[in-house]
């Protein structure tokens, strides 16, 4: 039930070598969006390593400076997209978490993804 009009996306990576990547993913919310409830998810340009979780490190950044918040998007082993977004307690960011989301507000994340094949071409 996700609807993400006006929101601002961008995502970009650069392959490190042929079996990692490294990955940016900002989101900015519009006024004509809605989150929905459930677990946002982000798809990334391969599937990451079948082995081992993946993590990206983040921020959520609230039009209120004074609101910012560490997050974590997680990898499943072989996905290949970022399952979830999770604040350092376990608890998913959604609709209303870690606060009840404004225009203007955001998350960003970054890191190294470790892929599921050893062929990416720098």
């Amino acid at each position: 039930d996700e609807t993400v009009a006006n929101a601002t996306w961008r995502g970009q990576y650069t392959v490190l070598s042929p079996t990692m990547l490294h990955v940016i993913i900002n989101f900015t919310k519009g006024s004509n969006t809605l989150l929905g409830t459930g677990y946002w998810q982000f798809a990334l340009p391969c599937a990451a390593d079948s082995t081992f979780t993946n993590v990206l490190h983040g921020t959520v950044i609230s039009t209120n400076a004074s609101r910012r918040y560490v997050v974590n998007g997680l990898i499943n082993p072989g996905s290949s997209t970022v399952s979830r977004i999770v604040t350092p307690s376990g608890t998913a960011v959604n609709n209303t978490v870690p606060f009840s989301w404004t225009d203007g507000e955001g998350v960003a994340l970054s890191g190294i993804i470790y892929a599921n094949t050893t062929s990416l071409a720098p």
